[in-house]
């Protein structure tokens, strides 16, 4: 009986994780990324915004310039004046990837949800909710309007 109960447990976990033992929600990040990285991307714009408990100018689409994973500028799109402070609170597409992956085991009780183009994997949405006893921890990263700059080589 006892036996019994546990090939039943398990079968239910592995269930709850899908096929491969991963969750569903890590398999679609995993998808995600790798669409992200076949494009080879080494230079590129995006536009982005950061909601969060941060300056309320990251709640603005701002045109981020990416090289080698860095951001090397950035832009407001609507008409705000720059500035340059804002660096340190925006992420670059490989970073909020990163970040997604660990965010679940850096805390217990964190959670994300994400959407994700189909075509680049770039991620329209990413929101890290916080465990229910912090307050501000969380954020959520939006891109839009990718524009590939430079390929790496094959």
């Amino acid at each position: 009986m006892r036996r019994a109960l546990m090939v039943c447990l398990s079968a239910l976990l592995l269930a709850a994780c899908g096929d491969d033992g991963v969750s569903p929600q890590f398999a679609e990040v995993a998808r995600a990324q790798s669409r992200w990285t076949a494009l080879g991307l080494v230079h590129y714009t995006v536009e982005a915004r950061v909601l969060c408990f941060c300056p309320r100018e990251m709640n603005h689409w701002h045109k981020l310039t990416v090289a080698n994973d860095s951001i090397i500028a950035i832009r407001p799109v609507d008409d705000l004046s720059p500035n340059s402070a804002l660096t340190a609170w925006f992420s670059s597409v490989d970073d909020v990837f990163r970040r997604v992956r660990s965010w679940p085991t850096d805390r217990r009780g964190n959670q994300f949800e994400a959407a994700f183009d189909k075509q680049t994997g770039l991620p329209l949405s990413v929101n890290l909710i916080t465990a229910p006893d912090i307050a501000d921890g969380g954020a959520r990263y939006e891109f839009r309007t990718l524009k590939p700059g430079l390929f790496a080589a094959p």
